[in-house]
């Protein structure tokens, strides 16, 4: 499915074409990650991104349908205040950089449930 397709469908529809398969999670992926890159051009709102998203949506590719949660395949933004493993939470604090968490905050591990 072409990237603006995919941006024009509804939450609704865009969840369910994912949780069946109708939808590859790695093309969704790109389309919201293209768009993210339009944006941030025109205002400089993104601070980083998660170099590991594409490893991690090829992952959802292979996950069968009976263990797909309700948000399977949807690509979120995560405000840089948010413990992700791995990253940076600088709640936009210098001090804070280079420090990253150690495992997901409560929020983050709400989303993959």
């Amino acid at each position: 499915m072409q990237r603006e397709t995919i941006l024009a469908l509804e939450i609704e529809e865009l969840l369910a074409k994912l949780k069946n398969g109708d939808l590859d999670p790695v093309a969704v992926l790109e389309a919201y990650q293209a768009r993210a890159l339009e944006a941030t051009e025109a205002t400089n709102c993104v601070v980083d991104f998660m170099l590991e998203a594409r490893t991690q949506a090829l992952e959802l590719r292979r996950l069968p349908e009976e263990y797909r949660g309700p948000l399977h395949g949807l690509p979120i933004s995560v405000k840089e205040c948010y413990f992700v493993k791995g990253c940076d939470a600088t709640a936009g604090l210098v001090r804070y950089t280079n420090s990253p968490a150690q495992e997901d905050g409560v929020m983050i591990k709400v989303f993959t449930i």
